[in-house]
């Protein structure tokens, strides 16, 4: 029963570590006032990134096709003040980083 218990909890301690690892990778800076910087270091093929509305609108998609450094910016001007919802899917979870959009510019929730 104890090794169980020691298994167990090393099985959630490296799930755990792992999850960190991957949040790691996404990184997401406001340039300015209306301009994002998305990046993602050692992604892996297969993950798609999704800029989604409140209401579930995908504004942007796109399939990321390389394990190297995947860079894109955004310009948000002329979508309308609101709450957006940027996605990374991959095989296993998805990772979802709220921007909100206000007359003061964009600020990033995680």
């Amino acid at each position: 029963m104890k090794n169980a218990l020691k298994i167990s909890l090393l099985v959630l301690l490296l799930n755990t570590g792992s999850m960190m690892q991957a949040a790691e990778d996404l990184d997401i800076k406001v340039l300015d006032s209306q301009n994002l910087r998305v990046e993602l270091n050692g992604g892996s093929q297969g993950n798609i990134l999704l800029i989604k509305d409140k209401f579930g609108k995908v504004l942007f998609r796109d399939s990321i096709t390389t394990n190297l450094t995947y860079q894109k910016t955004f310009n948000m001007e002329l979508v309308p003040n609101g709450i957006y919802y940027m996605n990374l899917d991959n095989e296993s979870r998805i990772q979802t980083t709220v921007i909100v959009k206000t007359n003061s510019g964009l600020d990033i929730e995680k």
